[in-house]
C-alpha cells in the first residue's frame, strides 16, 4: 500500500434517502463497513415494512363471515322451450270454389265437355288431398322428432341443474363446517 492512499465508498438508501460515507486506508475495512451499513438499512427497511403490515392488519377487521362465502346464485340456464306446433293449411274441401268447374254455355249443352271439366276438377281435388296428407304426415313426424329432442334437452337441463345445485349445496356445507 502506498503512503497516503485513502479508500472511500458513498452509500445511498433508496427507501429512506439516508446517506453514508466511509473512508479509510484499508480497502477491505471500508468495504466491510459499507456492507454492514447496507445490511443494517435493509434490516431496518424490512422491519418497517413488517411493522406497517402489522399495523394495517390490526386496524382492519379481519373477521371472516363464512356465510358470506356461501353460494346462493340461481341456476341461470333457461329450461328448453317446448317446440311450437307447425300450422298447415286446412284440408282441401271439395265444396270449395277451387274444385267446382266453371261451366260455359257449351259445357252445359255438351255432356262430354262438362264431364271433362268435372274430371279435371276431381283430379285436382284428389292431388291436393294427397299433397295435403303428405305435408300433414311429415309435420306430424317432425313434431314427434322435435318433442323427442325437446324431452332429451329437458332431461339434460334437469341433470345440469341438479349437478349445479348439488355442487352449490356441498360447497355451502363445507363453509358451514368451518
Amino acid at each position: 500500500m502506498a503512503y497516503g492512499e485513502v479508500w472511500q465508498i458513498e452509500l445511498l438508501d433508496e427507501w429512506s434517502d439516508k446517506k453514508a460515507h466511509f473512508k479509510g486506508p484499508d480497502k477491505h475495512v471500508v468495504e466491510q463497513k459499507a456492507k454492514a451499513q447496507r445490511m443494517s438499512w435493509d434490516a431496518e427497511n424490512d422491519f418497517n415494512q413488517l411493522n406497517n403490515v402489522l399495523e394495517h392488519s390490526l386496524k382492519v377487521n379481519d373477521v371472516i363471515v363464512w356465510e358470506s362465502l356461501s353460494y346462493a346464485s340461481p341456476f341461470n340456464v333457461e329450461m328448453p322451450k317446448k317446440p311450437s306446433d307447425i300450422s298447415i293449411s286446412p284440408e282441401p274441401n271439395q265444396l270449395s270454389s277451387k274444385y267446382t268447374p266453371h261451366l260455359s254455355f257449351l259445357d252445359k249443352i255438351f255432356p262430354k265437355l262438362k264431364a271433362e271439366k268435372n274430371r279435371i276438377s276431381q283430379e285436382l281435388f284428389i292431388k291436393d288431398c294427397e299433397d295435403w296428407l303428405e305435408v300433414k304426415n311429415q309435420n306430424e313426424i317432425n313434431k314427434k322428432l322435435a318433442e323427442i329432442k325437446w324431452m332429451e334437452s329437458v332431461k339434460n337441463w334437469k341433470i345440469e341443474k341438479e349437478e349445479f345445485e348439488n355442487k352449490q349445496r356441498l360447497n355451502n356445507e363445507k363453509i358451514k363446517e368451518r
